[in-house]
């Protein structure tokens, strides 16, 4: 351990209520009836306070000197989100097919067609709420070098060549569809822009005029079509002549009444409904324009005038994965008039078409006519041959089709996949041409009406087997230590954008993404996988794949260790049970626990199964199965790493020769081949009561000391029997070295490591002082209505030991019961992130993120933390030297509570028998309550986060030198990947001014 610095134990004596912090954190109620303490214990509290004063007293100039020649204060910043998740719209050729537009949720980014390279950022408009999400997007008709952008509440018109707004409107309607189609009143010709949107309780078709003004008037808006149920299919002719619509199980399909039309409240459609034999789930329609010379009426002689005929051909998809086609449906449709002419019987049958064994999720025509294009969850793309009834398949994409577009001249395809990406395909040779994929973790998904979900087996099982929204559990993720810009999270193989938020993806794959390039790296499967299998069972149920729950890195980058889960579904296993509160124990009976040691492939640049644990901790005596793996942790400086069980049993692991008949096997290059195998275990169960009528629902946390020496151990204790026990381990002896109860009260949501301090986090933030054995300072949280399996689940803690402080990420969850189902439901959600010092009780840093935070880390190589949330966003906190404190952001809102310190936390050890009945409320402010101790000048409490030590130059001194830059520090800030990938000119000025205000040299 570190040895010890002398202003560690000065924080004690801030006022405390001079002391800001964030709003979630408050003060905790004082009891009515304090606490009666031991005289013996009263004056041993004040004689350690006196020697607290004295050693302040000592230290009192050497400190004032040491600042006043202190360098600028450590302040903290946040960079811009990179990533995102693609919204459900369809993707766009622009730009004669060399650019490809894609809409994120808060941004749209133009591609290159060619190069897969991002060429152009277009963020969504933010608002006073924070950011606006992006719902849906079009190209406009007149002008091919801009688009409409709509957000909630919003409309904007961009130029995505110059990258520049060119307008903006506010709409009262959510809006989740555009198109544009050219309209002419008078001598001019504009955009007509068609929204597809819902007011109240109602759905509609609605044509804007956006061309004057920042607010849509009554006048500049006309409403086409209403119905109260979605409305989820929405295409417009070139001409804007007909719209073709879906809601249900009906086509519907508007004709205008006059083509030409002096203003827009005169637009208006004749509508014919037709009914489908089952919900339709998309359409695409082919528009054909004939043109043939006529003669006028009672004329005779050479044709003189141009006639138009219009003709439309529709394909749809339908909800049991049947395609529907109806060729020249408009005539069809006039002819079924009671005041048309018809001469035959008109058959409005469709061709039916059926492959896909779920729904079907995109159907395109070709340019030509001659094919149909589909997909789904199948992971297929289906070609379909009208003429001959023949089928082409492209098979094994690497995720479910989610939609799909055939360029202008018809050369391409884009398909927008379920995992987060979308590719460019030719479609002579079915073979990719460009590529883009984002973040592929987990996502939680905007809450959309519940009439655009289906309900399917695995919905209805996730919403009665689960208590929380499945999309707020945590995403295991790491950064590897070799590549310290990538970002390494397990992702699931399909995660459809449209699909409820209750249904829970398990997360196979692993997934390697650089946050500073913005670009994806690579994608490996860690466990069995169904991606492009039959992955139901004979009762048509679906197979699930196992999920990834825990991933750790060693500090070497060389080795990789995951946990993997695989429950069968419990419907599977309802005959085995008699009655229904057995079903979950039967299921956790047949659970599948693995426990993987991956080894980095240099050359071919992947991870390698070394070794695999099967059951890496048995199950406790009386249950059947497997124990659950509650937690994991490597050792920061040798190849070693510990796993806690739902047993109660702490493992260690090492790395060794693997032997065969007493001989060291060798591979392929003569080198020593390794293996994985368990080293000690240790056991804690003595120090809790289990109950033996439950075997799940625990929480456990292991926390390697920076310089490996010690593992701390905490297991969650069952209901009414807490003691809130830590215990310190000796790894490399395999014993308990020592066990502090009463370090926490309630349930344990975190803990952790920095230098010599230990973080726990409860229904407080505590710091322990692991070499004097007491609590430096706590902060209690803020109430809120989470459950502690919702609250272990979005609460964060990340130690940073290169800057010697703790991050940790709170939730603000608004939740709402669904009464149906009896389970909660994420109605707003966010989450609170505030950076501490293990000596400061003071935030460094704080902030709040519109979405829920699933992954919280501390990056390699360099000072700060990543954060990802539930949106597939990465954000970096990084220091800075600035030459002022920064100063709190108001904004934020979270400075307005007072510091508060743990409650009813017992700080006896275990070896006190005169004084265990003795218990110390409010922590380290009980030295206040004995005592009135004594109140810092206003230059202690400003005291800012003290500076790194600089290395001067060859004379010592610091007037007489010039600062020394090698050029490798130089290259490590610029030499990062492409311009496209730089950051903004703004941190590249301070990454280089830091270098110079530090003057630092490299040895």
């Amino acid at each position: 351990m570190s040895a010890p610095r002398k202003r560690m134990r000065e924080v004690e004596s801030y006022p405390i209520e001079d002391v800001r912090v964030p709003e979630f954190l408050s003060k905790a109620s004082q009891s009515s009836s304090a606490p009666t303490y031991n005289k013996i214990r009263r004056r041993k509290f004040r004689q350690d306070e006196e020697v607290r004063r004295r050693n302040f007293e000592l230290h009192e100039e050497e400190r004032s000197i040491q600042w006043n020649e202190c360098l600028p204060s450590l302040t903290w910043k946040v960079s811009e989100s990179v990533g995102g998740r693609l919204i459900t719209g369809e993707p766009i050729f622009a730009g004669e097919e060399k650019y490809l537009l894609l809409a994120y949720d808060h941004a749209i980014k133009v591609y290159s067609a060619t190069t897969s390279q991002l060429v152009r950022t277009l963020p969504a408009s933010a608002e006073e709420s924070g950011e606006a999400t992006i719902t849906a997007y079009a190209l406009s008709s007149t002008k091919p070098n801009t688009i409409y952008v709509s957000t909630i509440g919003h409309i904007s018109h961009w130029d995505w060549v110059a990258g520049e707004q060119l307008g903006r409107w506010i709409s009262k309607a959510q809006i989740f569809g555009l198109a544009t189609s050219a309209l002419a009143i008078g001598d001019s010709t504009f955009d007509l822009v068609y929204a597809r949107e819902k007011r109240g309780e109602h759905w509609m078709i609605s044509a804007y005029n956006l061309l004057h003004g920042t607010f849509l008037a009554d006048k500049e808006r006309t409403q086409l079509f209403e119905t109260r149920r979605p409305i989820l299919g929405l295409y417009v002719t070139q001409s804007g002549e007909n719209i073709v619509a879906s809601y249900g199980e009906y086509l519907v399909v508007g004709v205008t009444k006059h083509r030409n039309i002096p203003t827009l409240s005169m637009l208006a459609f004749i509508w014919r409904e037709l009914r489908t034999p089952e919900r339709i789930t998309c359409l695409d329609v082919r528009e054909i324009v004939t043109r043939q010379l006529s003669r006028g009426k009672g004329t005779k002689g050479p044709a003189k005038h141009l006639k138009s005929q219009y003709s439309l051909d529709v394909v749809l998809g339908g909800l049991k994965g049947a395609i529907y086609i109806h060729e020249n449906l408009l005539h069809k449709l006039d002819q079924k008039e009671p005041d048309a002419q018809i001469t035959k019987a008109v058959n409005l049958t469709p061709l039916k078409l059926h492959w896909h064994r779920e729904a079907v999720a995109t159907v395109k025509w070709s340019v030509d006519g001659n094919y149909i294009i589909s997909g789904g969850s199948e992971t297929v793309l289906v070609l379909w041959q009208l003429d001959t009834g023949k089928r082409q398949f492209l098979p094994h994409l690497s995720s479910a089709i989610e939609s799909l577009v055939v360029s202008p001249t018809g050369s391409s395809y884009a398909v927008r996949l379920a995992d987060n990406s979308a590719m460019i395909m030719s479609t002579t040779e079915l073979m990719p041409k460009a590529s883009v994929a984002g973040i592929q973790a987990r996502c939680l998904r905007p809450v959309l009406p519940s009439q655009f979900y289906v309900q399917t087996v695995d919905t209805m099982e996730s919403k009665r087997s689960n208590t929380l929204d499945p999309g707020l559990l945590k995403t295991p993720a790491v950064i590897n230590p070799l590549y310290p810009n990538r970002l390494i999270t397990a992702s699931p193989a399909s995660q459809p954008g449209a699909a409820p938020s209750a249904s829970y993806a398990s997360a196979p794959y692993l997934q390697t993404f650089d946050f500073i390039a913005g670009r994806h790296v690579s994608r490996q499967a860690l466990t069995r996988t169904n991606a492009t299998t039959i992955n139901v069972g004979p009762e048509a149920n679906k197979i699930g794949e196992p999920d990834i729950k825990l991933m750790q890195v060693s500090h070497d980058g060389q080795w990789l260790v995951t946990v993997d889960e695989w429950l069968p579904p419990r419907r599977d296993g309802d005959f085995l049970a008699c009655y229904k509160s057995e079903a979950a124990e039967k299921q956790i009976a047949r659970r599948e626990m693995f426990l993987k040691f991956w080894s980095w492939h240099a050359d071919r640049q992947e991870w390698e199964l070394n070794t695999r644990i099967d059951e890496p901790h048995p199950a406790r005596d009386g249950f059947a199965g497997t124990s659950n793996i509650l937690g994991l942790a490597v050792s920061p400086n040798s190849t070693t790493l510990a796993t806690l069980g739902e047993d109660g049993d702490v493992r260690i692991w090492s790395l060794k020769t693997r032997l065969r008949d007493g001989v060291v096997v060798r591979g392929t290059n003569a080198q020593d081949l390794k293996t994985w195998s368990c080293q000690s275990s240790i056991s804690l169960a003595s120090h809790y009561d289990f109950d033996s009528s439950t075997s799940d629902s625990q929480r456990g946390f292991l926390a390697y000391s920076a310089d490996g020496s010690v593992l701390v151990a905490a297991l969650q204790s069952p209901p009414n029997h807490g003691h809130g026990n830590v215990h310190f381990i000796d790894p490399i002896a395999g014993v308990i070295k020592q066990s502090e109860p009463g370090l926490y009260s309630g349930e344990l949501l975190a803990l952790d490591i920095v230098g010599r301090y230990l973080i726990l986090v409860s229904t407080t933030i505590a710091v322990w002082d692991i070499v004097l054995g007491e609590f430096l300072y706590g902060l209690s949280l803020q109430p809120n209505d989470l459950t502690a399996e919702q609250a272990a689940t979005m609460t964060h803690l990340a130690v940073d030991q290169l800057s010697e402080t703790f991050a940790i990420s709170l939730p603000v969850v608004e939740l709402s019961m669904s009464h149906k189902f009896s389970f909660q439901k994420v109605r707003r959600y966010s989450s609170a992130i505030a950076i501490f010092s293990p000596s400061d009780p003071i935030p460094c840093y704080s902030s709040s993120i519109e979405q829920v935070v699933t992954s919280l880390l501390p990056t390699a190589g360099m000072k700060g933390y990543l954060a990802l949330n539930s949106a597939c966003e990465i954000s970096v906190l990084t220091p800075t030297f600035s030459p002022y404190r920064l100063t709190r952001d108001a904004t934020t809102k979270l400075f307005n509570q007072p510091m508060d310190t743990p409650s009813e936390l017992n700080l006896i050890k275990e070896d006190d028998e005169d004084h265990k009945d003795i218990v110390m409320t409010d922590g380290v402010k009980t030295f206040d309550q004995i005592d009135e101790g004594v109140k810092h000048s206003d230059s202690t409490q400003n005291t800012p986060f003290p500076p790194e030590p600089v290395e001067y130059g060859p004379s010592g001194h610091e007037d007489e030198d010039v600062p020394v830059v090698r050029q490798e520090q130089l290259a490590d800030i610029f030499d990062i990947g492409p311009a496209f990938a730089m950051p903004p000119m703004g941190d590249l000025y301070e990454q280089v001014a830091e270098l110079f205000s530090n003057k630092a040299i490299t040895a």
